[in-house]
């Protein structure tokens, strides 16, 4: 024998439109209804009567292949300690972010073999976790003279996120640049107090972020920079790299989970790169699998 096939989603749409059931009997009503989402999970609240004793929900996804959701009402009032009442439910699904538009279908049946069908569309709006760890400089090479072992930089970095300045922070770092041997290049200096986090949904505009940095002249280096300006005169007396950046790249259409991002700052023919090291995570707000089906009592 054939084993039989759950039903679809698509399958009983088109049984609800092209053979209709004659219902016989009184339908039971249900008390309440509601669908509601966040992020990408969508809730399904609804209290129903006694006499209720299936449930059933299409989510509108692949998940609807195997066949609907179901709820045993008989089998949750029978495990029921009283904490919690069967009747009223809340019901949680998370979807994959391929679609944002989603079609539920619920069906409601009663001890007569009764149904009653509630719909809803829901357009999701997901919602990430954009975080930022401590920014670094990384510099490939000495761009003092060889007078002196450290380097002096002013950094600056901006954030601005939905047409606010989100974030200003100012360094002025001394950082040990001068090594004998090539290998231990390249220096590494992490900027104390430049980590952030923020919230964004999938529709904003990516952050964008506007980083400064210079590096500031000792008195001996601006000696042979005025030697060198004054009998070559070749000399470039520009030092400042200022770049702002659309932000692009810290945007969960471009990349979720872990990423580390280079923004070149070459000066004094020397290599830098501000490193940011950033994860971007969905938020998946499902409750307590506890209260995945029975709601708290009223």
């Amino acid at each position: 024998m054939k084993k039989p096939q759950p039903k679809s989603f698509l399958s009983t749409i088109q049984k609800m439109s092209l053979a209709p059931v004659e219902m016989t009997g009184t339908i039971s009503n249900v008390i309440a209804f509601s669908v509601t989402s966040d992020s990408n999970v969508v809730t399904v609240s609804m209290v129903v009567e006694d006499s209720h004793t299936v449930v059933n929900i299409f989510w509108g996804d692949k998940s609807d292949l195997n066949g609907p959701q179901t709820i045993d009402l008989r089998k949750e009032r029978m495990v029921s300690d009283g904490s919690s009442n069967p009747n009223s439910l809340r019901v949680q699904h998370a979807y994959e972010i391929n679609s944002l538009r989603r079609f539920i279908l619920v069906e409601i049946i009663d001890s007569e073999g009764n149904s009653t069908w509630k719909t809803a569309v829901i357009d999701l709006h997901p919602r990430y976790k954009l975080v930022v760890y401590p920014v670094q400089l990384e510099i490939h090479g000495h761009p003092e003279t060889d007078f002196e072992e450290n380097s002096e930089f002013d950094i600056v970095i901006n954030v601005f996120f939905r047409d606010e300045t989100y974030y200003s922070k100012a360094w002025q770092p001394s950082v040990k640049t001068f090594f004998n041997l090539t290998s231990q290049y390249p220096a590494i200096y992490t900027l104390e107090g430049s980590e952030f986090s923020l919230e964004l949904l999938y529709e904003d505009y990516p952050p964008q972020i506007r980083t400064y940095v210079k590096e500031k002249d000792n008195k001996i280096k601006t000696f042979f920079k005025w030697l060198k300006d004054t009998f070559t005169h070749e000399f470039d007396s520009s030092n400042t790299v200022d770049i702002e950046y659309d932000g692009g790249p810290f945007h969960p259409r471009k990349f979720t989970g872990y990423k580390e991002i280079k923004f070149s700052q070459y000066q004094q023919d020397t290599s830098m790169y501000l490193v940011f090291r950033t994860e971007i995570n969905l938020i998946v707000p499902l409750d307590p699998a506890q209260n995945a089906v029975l709601a708290p009592l009223p």
